[in-house]
């Protein structure tokens, strides 16, 4: 599919329509003058993700291309060693990101183990409405995904002892368990996590060949040097278009607008499917603290990136304040194994930065404290889940 994208089709046609229309006479491609002339065949071949069909060269004619080609790089061999070395280097895909595509920075940090404690303590709660503060998005999806991946959540129940492993382990433990966690996860599916396409039908993709496909393509990047956000898609939609679609198929997937309800199919939608997962990708991967974002003056959203893992705070030590009228604040940096054991004795201060949230852009904010208050009411709920007053 890749080769007839850049090269033209090769029609199919049975003895009697080759007898009619002479394609040999009359090739509409470069592929079919050089598939009526014998330098190219086409054939399925097994590979890794299933059968597959090919462009190929036929064995008699590709000894004596091959022939000719181990001359010449000999040749090159001889005459530049430097250009020998050069060649066995991967190139990064896209280029550097230009003044212009660079803006405000947006630096990755560890916001990402603060709403996981909030969520968790929610959850162990019962409290079903407890991102109501703000509208309830993917962003709540993403989170919930990627803490069943890491065993934290099973079935909408937290489990016990990895949630007290998680709470109670350093930030750059936790931050590590999650990304790891991601890393090898076959059910986060950042394709049906997107918010801007709805994915329809039993179809199914591979969220980790695809997640690893996306990462190799990023390792070819030098680290902490920034990077066109766009001329990176664009040079894998060059190079990579199929990165994701088994055999080139762009018709078998059902996914649609989420705007609009307007199917996405074939090719011509891989800037609205397969182009949007990419920078969708590198927005997660920010996320989870391993890249920083850029965005321009004028742009909404993000422009540039650059691989710089965040590098976290070693320690919790944040002082917790509780004033007479049973007001509590808690600061980001206090340990999050504490705020999560008060969360669940106490209500939530709605105009607080007590829930789980992006900004408009997508893009995770930090947050300097949340607040709670202990009520008669919220005492009467932790005592239904088994707590006491005297534990608080």
């Amino acid at each position: 599919a890749t080769f007839a994208r850049q090269f033209g089709d090769i029609r199919e046609m049975g003895a009697g329509k080759r007898d009619r229309e002479h394609p040999h006479r009359n090739p509409i491609s470069a592929s079919e003058i050089l598939f009526y002339r014998g330098i190219l065949a086409r054939a399925f071949f097994d590979t890794d993700k299933g059968s597959q069909e090919f462009a190929y060269i036929p064995d008699d004619l590709l000894k004596l291309i091959s022939h000719r080609d181990t001359e010449s790089q000999r040749k090159i061999q001889k005459e530049s060693p430097r250009l020998r070395d050069s060649a066995a280097k991967i190139d990064p895909l896209g280029r550097p990101a230009s003044p212009t595509e660079k803006g405000t920075e947006i630096l990755s940090n560890d916001s990402i183990l603060d709403d996981a404690t909030t969520l968790l303590a929610a959850l162990r709660m019962g409290r079903s409405n407890w991102s109501r503060s703000i509208p309830v998005g993917q962003f709540d999806q993403r989170l919930v995904a990627l803490l069943i991946s890491a065993n934290l959540i099973s079935n909408n129940t937290i489990q016990a002892e990895p949630v007290k492993i998680f709470l109670e382990a350093s930030r750059a433990d936790a931050m590590k368990m999650l990304h790891d966690a991601w890393l090898e996860s076959d059910s986060f599916n950042e394709l049906k996590l997107m918010p801007s396409i709805i994915c329809e039908g039993e179809w199914k993709n591979s969220p980790r060949d695809t997640r690893n496909a996306i990462l190799g393509f990023i390792q070819t990047i030098p680290a902490n040097k920034w990077w066109s956000v766009t001329e990176f898609i664009r040079a894998i939609k060059q190079s990579h278009p199929d990165f994701q679609r088994p055999a080139g198929d762009y018709d078998s997937w059902f996914i649609k607008r989420a705007s609009d309800g307007q199917y996405l199919r074939g090719f011509d939608s891989w800037n609205e499917v397969d182009g949007a997962l990419i920078r969708y990708f590198i927005n997660t991967l920010h996320w989870l603290g391993r890249v920083d974002l850029s965005m321009a003056e004028v742009a909404g959203e993000a422009t540039a990136f650059r691989v710089s893992p965040f590098e976290g705070r070693k320690e919790e030590r944040g002082k917790i304040g509780v004033s007479s009228n049973g007001k509590i604040s808690i600061p980001r940096d206090a340990p999050r194994v504490v705020r999560y054991q008060i969360a669940r004795f106490c209500e939530w201060d709605e105009r607080g930065l007590d829930t789980p949230r992006d900004d408009q852009r997508g893009y995770s904010t930090t947050r300097n404290e949340y607040k709670y208050h202990i009520t008669a009411k919220s005492l009467k709920h932790a005592k239904e889940q088994g707590l006491k007053a005297e534990q608080l």
